[in-house]
């Protein structure tokens, strides 16, 4: 889905304030605040707006979206690198 690497804009680079053996508790916990939320909320998600770098504003029912578009882009990476034939056995 993606053939060429991808830089992230400056707000999405990690900042290091969170040791790498902590961050995958901590998008644990930040994943299931979110699904907890998506599977209680009574709010209509597609009447609540973010602001983005453009013109064109985004609904929450779109981030969400994105977010696990998003976090799947990652696992495929995680699964390309495993394949190498480098990678550790």
């Amino acid at each position: 889905m993606e053939d060429k690497l991808h830089e992230a804009p400056p707000f999405a680079q990690p900042t290091g304030l969170i040791e790498g053996k902590n961050t995958l508790a901590f998008f644990r916990l930040k994943r299931d605040q979110a699904i907890a939320f998506a599977e209680t909320t009574q709010a209509d998600m597609r009447t609540r707006y973010e602001r983005t770098d453009s013109n064109l504003p985004r609904n929450m029912h779109q981030v969400y979206i994105y977010q696990w578009g998003h976090v799947d882009r990652h696992l495929r990476q995680i699964s390309k690198i495993k394949t190498h034939a480098n990678y550790p056995k």
